[in-house]
């Protein structure tokens, strides 16, 4: 009798279980027509908004009578020029949850025709898009950006300067833009002092830039950075600083320190 009774049972449970299955078939998924979207951790910059993302992937979780489309939520994402990669999900709640994983940025370069493009930690380029500037050192007095990617050795050097710059919390912080004069090559225009920082060449950037750090802290007050029209941290253990009353040569000039003022690293 208790053999009976179990099978019964087990009939019983199997019926009720194909009953609830063909219920839940018959009702419509419904979701949330509105994505909740994250950003990665390591996120620092804005390079794209909440509304793009919610433009760039309404038609795929509009109807809430049709399971999102997953796949096509991702493969529209990934495709953004700033976005490296996305993921999405649908929670037992029917909330749609998107993930973004931006590029990294370390330049905006802008070429002689306003063109405006980021240079990413991967040697990348990708666009600036307008209405979402990202505060980063701008490198100015390049050729025209499309042909940028075949030129090598400018490439090579503004991964060289991007790499220097973000290596030192100083000057990553410090630099407001680079331009690149054909004479002298690399000329910072700080985002503090009346003042510009000549370079000089790729070569030795780093060796460079903490000379100058050395200087500016322990050679230098915050008040004596608008003394100085010039300085020259392209000659070997010194710094060259041409005066602010001295009526400033142009900067593709300066090769000369007989006529400035010479300041020699010796920290």
């Amino acid at each position: 009798m208790k053999k009976w009774l179990k099978w019964i049972r087990f009939a019983l449970g199997l019926a009720s279980m194909g009953f609830l299955l063909g219920l839940a078939q018959t009702q419509p998924n419904r979701h949330k027509t509105t994505a909740v979207v994250e950003w990665s951790d390591n996120d620092t910059l804005e390079l794209i908004d909440y509304q793009t993302v919610q433009a760039l992937t309404a038609e795929f979780i509009s109807n809430p009578n049709a399971w999102p489309r997953i796949d096509s939520i991702e493969d529209r994402l990934s495709r953004f020029p700033s976005i490296e990669g996305a993921q999405a999900s649908v929670g037992i709640n029917g909330m749609v949850r998107i993930r973004i994983n931006q590029r990294d940025p370390l330049l905006r370069l802008i070429d002689s025709l306003g063109h405006q493009q980021y240079l990413d930690k991967q040697k990348q380029l990708f666009p600036a898009l307008v209405g979402i500037p990202a505060q980063l050192p701008v490198v100015t007095g390049l050729p025209l950006l499309p042909k940028l990617p075949q030129d090598s050795t400018t490439m090579a050097d503004l991964m060289a300067l991007a790499t220097a710059l973000y290596a030192d919390p100083f000057w990553w912080n410090f630099t407001d833009q680079v331009a690149i004069t054909p004479q002298v090559g690399f000329v910072i225009s700080p985002k503090l002092g009346n003042h510009q920082i000549i370079l000089g060449s790729a070569n030795e950037l780093i060796g460079k830039l903490n000379k100058l750090r050395i200087f500016y802290r322990h050679g230098l007050q915050p008040s004596d950075w608008n003394t100085y029209s010039v300085i020259d941290a392209r000659f070997k253990g010194q710094i060259v600083c041409q005066p602010l009353r001295v009526q400033p040569e142009k900067v593709d000039t300066l090769i000369n320190p007989d006529s400035t003022h010479t300041l020699s690293n010796t920290l």
